[in-house]
């Protein structure tokens, strides 16, 4: 199971130095102006402020949208710019109703008498990228539910009191000397763009070994998507179990997590949180997608967003790339996939409120203390958990396709909420992108191909070495052994290691080392695989 968060607050994200001191200006700038409802002096800064590092976020656009509206000329780009809101990010329902109103205005002529609806302290929003924490996730058979409540954010604190956390990638001393600062009993490694501090006695090469992985991501990201170009560490908080998990979210962030959560991401100080079991990363992969897809593209959709980032939480990499490989989600989404499946369309169409089903809440929130009861059986429950499963496994239909990079950069590039010239409704742009990425095949084709390749488990061979047998280097005679059965192979010695491939029967490894059960098997890169010995054979 995977399940995460990702905060976005209100303040610039960046760091101290003159990018930063600009883009506060900028903001501080437009802001003022909209609250003196000086339409074109608001509109003038916010939409130059939207083009830098984390821009792209609910209130600035609310401030956009509201002021285009105001201004003659620019109405259809304030309609273009709150319609988009509502598609895009994870409001609240009290922000919801605030920007329909907004929009109801603007389509109907804005006048200046009606200047006092303007509400931005109600525009507000939860994590983005989970809106289903509300909800209930599945583990890999129905008889493990896990329930969870929605974050609660319990003390408030000043955006310099994260700002303060950022440290440039060049000052490594500086970089020490904070981490130790918020864990003085911590361990701490510097690695690449990454601060390492353990909660849960991490040891050297522990550290080497996520470090690597964890700087091999980033770079992929940023030369695959175009994302996270930052000039600061991110800081990676890895903690031992659950209950640290959350006594760290309280202190570093003044929250309340539920005790379901594995990990979530902090935009103001550039961290993550997460359960991280010796080097079993995978949930980290999740979250740092999040937090670096928001430095460019904070307006991504629901189905997008968390598609990718479940779509790396298993994955392998030849050292440079990675692909996303089948996981317990693939279960979840055959179990489910005859009633409550969605289709391609429902999918891209879905708004990020989908989830928010207030009885449900209330629901999962009631349930919070008795985890017997079995409210993962509910429809709204098992529907959720289908569209989160649509939503990745569509994404690797797309990598398996080589389309998702091509779509991802579309909608980004695109953004329908800042046209100008025409009034476009971005579902319909969303789905004439995927169209178009896929030979303008209708819906229902795209639709077709997407099943007949999951149902023929198309996903189960995705990121498996094409010859098992290259994996094989001047193996010593008695140290061949052969798979007996289709088996994984993880990064770790355990099943809370990620999936890093996997074996055919028949297949050919040179293992070097088998305890407690695991064979340590060498890659053709030098490294190491850990298949379970009760699938392999020692070959004469």
């Amino acid at each position: 199971m995977r399940h995460v968060l990702i905060i976005l607050c209100i303040s610039l994200l960046g760091g101290h130095g003159t990018a930063w001191a600009q883009g506060e200006a900028l903001y501080d700038e437009g802001k003022h102006e909209w609250e003196q409802q000086a339409w074109p002096g608001a509109y003038a800064p916010l939409r130059e402020y939207r083009l830098i590092n984390f821009g792209r976020r609910p209130d600035v656009d609310y401030m956009l949208g509201t002021s285009g509206c105001r201004i003659d000329g620019l109405q259809t780009f304030g309609v273009n710019m709150l319609n988009a809101m509502l598609y895009a990010y994870p409001l609240t329902p009290e922000s919801r109703e605030v920007v329909r109103s907004e929009l109801d205005l603007c389509r109907g002529g804005a006048a200046a008498g009606d200047d006092d609806r303007l509400r931005l302290a109600l525009i507000d929003w939860p994590p983005a990228g989970v809106s289903a924490v509300f909800k209930v996730f599945y583990w890999d058979n129905d008889t493990q539910p896990v329930t969870s409540y929605p974050m609660r954010r319990v003390e408030n604190f000043e955006r310099s009191y994260f700002t303060d956390r950022l440290v440039r990638l060049d000052d490594e001393e500086a970089a020490y000397r904070m981490a130790k600062g918020l864990s003085p009993g911590g361990r701490v490694w510097v690695s690449g763009r990454m601060i390492l501090v353990s909660e849960n006695d991490h040891e050297r090469a522990e550290f080497e070994e996520i470090g690597s992985t964890l700087n091999r991501y980033a770079d992929f990201l940023t030369s695959e998507y175009g994302i996270g170009n930052l000039d600061h560490y991110v800081t990676i908080h890895l903690v031992g179990d659950r209950e640290q998990l959350r006594d760290r979210a309280l202190d570093l962030h003044g929250l309340d997590v539920s005790a379901a959560t594995l990990g979530y991401a902090y935009a103001d100080d550039l961290s993550l949180v997460a359960f991280v079991p010796e080097t079993a990363s995978g949930t980290v992969l999740h979250e740092l997608f999040h937090l670096m897809v928001r430095t460019e593209y904070g307006n991504i959709p629901q189905w997008l967003d968390e598609g990718i980032a479940s779509l790396y939480e298993v994955s392998v990499s030849n050292g440079t790339r990675f692909w996303g490989v089948d996981n317990w989600r693939g279960n979840v989404l055959k179990r489910l996939w005859g009633e409550y499946r969605p289709t391609v369309e429902q999918l891209v169409r879905s708004d990020w409120f989908l989830f928010d089903d207030p009885a449900q809440v209330e629901a999962v929130e009631a349930a919070a203390g008795n985890p017997n009861e079995l409210i993962y059986r509910e429809d709204e429950s098992a529907r959720q958990a289908a569209m989160m499963a649509t939503a990745r496994y569509f994404a690797m239909y797309l990598q398996e396709t080589g389309k998702l990079k091509r779509i991802f950069e579309e909608m980004k590039r695109s953004d329908p909420g800042a046209i100008e010239d025409y009034e476009v409704d971005p579902r319909d742009h969303a789905v004439a992108v995927v169209r178009a990425s896929l030979d303008d095949r209708s819906l229902e084709e795209i639709d077709a191909a997407f099943s007949e390749w999951f149902l023929g488990d198309g996903a189960t061979r995705v990121g498996r070495p094409q010859d098992a047998t290259e994996l094989i280097e001047k193996a010593e005679p008695g140290t061949v052994f052969k798979a007996t059965t289709a088996v994984n192979v993880r990064r770790g010695p355990g099943t809370a290691f990620d999936r890093i491939g996997g074996l055919a029967t028949g297949d050919l490894v040179a293992v070097e080392t088998v305890k407690n059960g695991w064979a340590a098997i060498r890659l053709e890169n030098g490294g190491r695989g850990y298949v379970s010995a009760r699938y392999l054979e020692q070959m004469p």
